[in-house]
């Protein structure tokens, strides 16, 4: 039951028809892992902690810089040196009681597979490099848990919510993006201006919103946004039955 301040502070959201009363009930009891406190991971963490999401786990090993603050807004100039995680962890934690939010000061990789909860309703990809993504990838496939993968550079922003029992058809993450592929764009090495990475976070935001409280919305579909242009493109993404991460496990699927 939502007691009446949840119901004030939260009534905005129940007044939408597809969210209602259960869908606040739901996203408090779901539990959400984050990787990558930067600038798609802090927005997206603040907006969770907003909205009542009941817990959230911050992963990071990284340290406020300076060249952070101009798309990392709830850091400031104090915070340089300090790791991200503990830092966000702290100031969501004091503005959002309602959320219970730690946070990890290490980098996610095979070494901490014993400490990331595979009982997570969601694991949220916010990392700027594309080792990281793949293990995060093989993570959810071996653990059956449901993965929103996003990044940013440039002007290019892009988006998929990869969902552990339609494997067989829509594939992993590893599928549309193998490993042998060389990709080095990235914030560091391309750029990308703040409200390139507000926008995207927003938009992993809302989706997660939605498959956590159980909103119906389009799976399997990749999606891109041209920053130029303005533009959306939306790509059906197809496994690939050869894949070397989720094959396997498409073949019991079927």
């Amino acid at each position: 039951m939502l007691s009446d301040s949840d119901f004030i502070r939260y009534s905005r959201q129940i007044m939408v028809p597809e969210f209602g009363e259960v869908g606040q009930l739901k996203l408090a009891q779901a539990k959400v892992v984050i990787i990558g406190v930067g600038g798609l991971g802090h927005h997206l963490a603040h907006s969770l902690a907003a909205s009542g999401l009941g817990e959230m786990i911050l992963y990071d090993g990284d340290k406020v810089d300076s060249s952070n603050l101009p798309r990392q807004l709830l850091f400031n100039d104090a915070d340089i040196g300090q790791f991200k995680a503990a830092v966000a962890a702290n100031r969501l934690g004091q503005n959002y009681p309602q959320t219970k939010i730690s946070a990890v000061n290490e980098f996610a990789n095979d070494a901490l597979n014993h400490r990331i909860d595979s009982d997570c309703d969601l694991l949220i990809d916010c990392s700027d490099n594309f080792d990281t993504r793949h293990w995060v990838n093989r993570f959810c496939v071996t653990n059956d848990i449901a993965l929103l993968s996003g990044s940013v550079s440039h002007f290019d922003g892009q988006l998929s919510l990869y969902h552990p029992q339609l494997l067989a058809k829509n594939g992993c993450y590893h599928c549309l993006f193998p490993q042998s592929m060389r990709v080095s764009n990235n914030c560091s090495t391309t750029g990308v201006l703040g409200p390139m990475v507000t926008m995207m976070a927003a938009l992993q935001s809302l989706v997660a919103i939605k498959y956590l409280s159980g909103i119906e919305q389009p799976l399997g579909v990749f999606h891109r946004l041209d920053g130029v242009n303005l533009q959306w493109r939306q790509s059906q993404r197809l496994a690939d039955p050869d894949c070397p991460v989720c094959g396997s496990l498409q073949q019991k699927d079927t």
